[in-house]
Order: structure tokens, then C-alpha cells, then sequence
């Protein structure tokens, strides 16, 4: 999925945890089975990737 706010492509895959090191660079493939399917460099980012507060957190008080 392609990021506005990011202007970047997001995507979420299953990683084996010994190479889930934040940051790392790891080659996945991406498509769906059955798809066509390519191999592709990623990076490894926390999850949830967007880091903003609860809407419920926000006063929108006047």
C-alpha cells in the first residue's frame, strides 16, 4: 500500500524473529500466492509503522 504521509510503500509480512532487528535490510517476496511474485529488498520498522497518538487523545475542545 502506497503512504501519502510517507510517500513511501508499506507493506506487513511474517519474519522469522531472529532477523526482525529494526532496521535491517531482508528480502521478501511480495505478491500473492498463486500471483505473480517478485523477491524485494525491505526494511525492518516497529509495528504499528505510524507512530501518532489516539484520536481519543486528542482535546478538540474549543
Amino acid at each position: 500500500m502506497f503512504s501519502q504521509y510517507y510517500k513511501k510503500i508499506i507493506s506487513l509480512c511474517l519474519i522469522d524473529i531472529a532477523i526482525s532487528h529494526i532496521g535491517r535490510t531482508v528480502e521478501v517476496v511480495w505478491g500473492d500466492v498463486g500471483s505473480n511474485q517478485v523477491k524485494i529488498r525491505a526494511k525492518v520498522a516497529q509495528n504499528p509503522y505510524l507512530d501518532l497518538p489516539f484520536n481519543r487523545d486528542i482535546d478538540v475542545k474549543a
